[in-house]
């Protein structure tokens, strides 16, 4: 059984802790910046050591407020890029659904049950904001989800 399911999800870390919390080993994978300063990653999941399923994600942290910021000179992009490293505030914003390879029915059921809230308060405009300046976001995840079934078969 494979079936591709999208999950709403608006905090990485508690989707994680979620799944953490009803049994599942997670395993954070492959990760790469794009060149619009989002993010992308993979998670391995599994129960007791069989392989239940994989998630995609695409996102967003809090040096997506450096690029919006929209500076010019380099120094002053690296110093606010430092800021943010140095800084307390840790999030990773979903920019699209998750979309979960899932191996097993359990799986499923389990995401069925997934909702949450923005991590920091101005979360929903931040992602507004990146959906505006990039209109294919869309195709990152879809991209990325044919490779990984590809590779599957």
């Amino acid at each position: 059984m494979l079936r591709v399911v999208r999950v709403p999800v608006k905090d990485v870390d508690r989707f994680i802790e979620y799944l953490r919390a009803r049994g599942y080993e997670v395993e954070e994978g492959p990760h790469t910046v794009l060149v619009d300063q989002s993010e992308v990653v993979s998670v391995k999941i599994e129960r007791e050591g069989v392989l239940q399923g994989y998630a995609v994600i695409h996102f967003i942290t809090p040096y997506y407020r450096v690029e919006l910021r929209g500076l010019q000179d380099d120094k002053e992009y690296l110093r606010a890029l430092l800021e943010v490293k140095y800084s307390e505030e840790k999030w990773r914003i979903p920019v699209d659904d998750v979309a979960v390879v899932a191996l097993s029915e359990e799986l499923i059921e389990a995401l069925g049950g997934y909702s949450d809230e923005y991590p920091v308060a101005d979360g929903e405009s931040l992602v507004d904001e990146y959906h505006r300046r990039n209109p294919q976001y869309q195709n990152t995840v879809k991209l990325l989800v044919a490779r990984l079934l590809d590779e599957l078969a």
